[in-house]
Parts: C-alpha cells; structure tokens; sequence
C-alpha cells in the first residue's frame, strides 16, 4: 500500500482527498501547511511515496517549497493540486520532481488515475 501525502490548508479538501484515497486503498498522511509538510517528509520514520502538494499554503508557495522537499526526500514524486488552470507540469517551472497537475476541483476518477499514473512512474 502507497503512503501519500497530502499538503492543503483548506479544511474540506483534507477531508474529502483523504476519504477519497483512504478509500481507494491509500494511507495518507496530510499537512495544512508548508512547514508542517515539510516536517513530515523530513522524518525518515514516514514512509511517503507521493506528494500532493497544494499550490497556495498559509505559510509558503508551493513552487517555493518543491526544492525543499525534493531535498528532504530524494526522488518522490509530487502532484500540484491547484485552482489556476496550467496545461502541462513544465508551465510550472522545469522541476522534474513535477509528475502532473490535479486541477482543483477534482472528482475521485481523476485523482484515482492521476495517483496511480504517478505511482506507477
């Protein structure tokens, strides 16, 4: 079973994401913030194969913070989740830690293919 984690400061989409995934046979760890997020993929303890990472946090950009976490875990994949609408992961910069983008809202066909696509990358 993948461990994902979920980084999104907006109450209701922690709720319904991990639901969703929980549902979908996922264990998931979630953060509201950038910091805690970061806490979280820093901790060897954690097993973490994807993260999905929310563009807007509280505390930091989630462009910004990509860098950080690539750094703290070597090779784990992220998906942006975001409300902005881009075309293709290279519109967000040429992180290739970057494996796709969940337009925000999302249903549980497109979150369920987008994960496994990841996963399975």
């Amino acid at each position: 079973m993948a461990t994902i984690l979920l980084i999104d400061d907006d109450d209701m989409i922690q709720v319904v994401t991990r639901e969703l995934l929980e549902l979908s046979g996922y264990e998931v760890r979630s953060a509201v913030s950038g910091r805690e997020g970061l806490a979280l993929v820093s901790d060897p303890a954690n097993r973490i194969d994807l993260i999905l990472l929310d563009l807007s946090l509280p505390d930091a950009d989630g462009l910004e913070l990509i860098p950080q976490l690539t750094a703290a875990r070597p090779g784990v994949g992220i998906v942006v989740c975001t409300g902005s609408f881009y075309e293709h992961p290279s519109k967000l910069g040429a992180n290739p830690a970057i494996k796709g983008i969940l337009q925000k809202p999302f249903n549980l066909q497109a979150l369920q293919n987008m994960v496994r696509k990841t996963l399975a990358a």
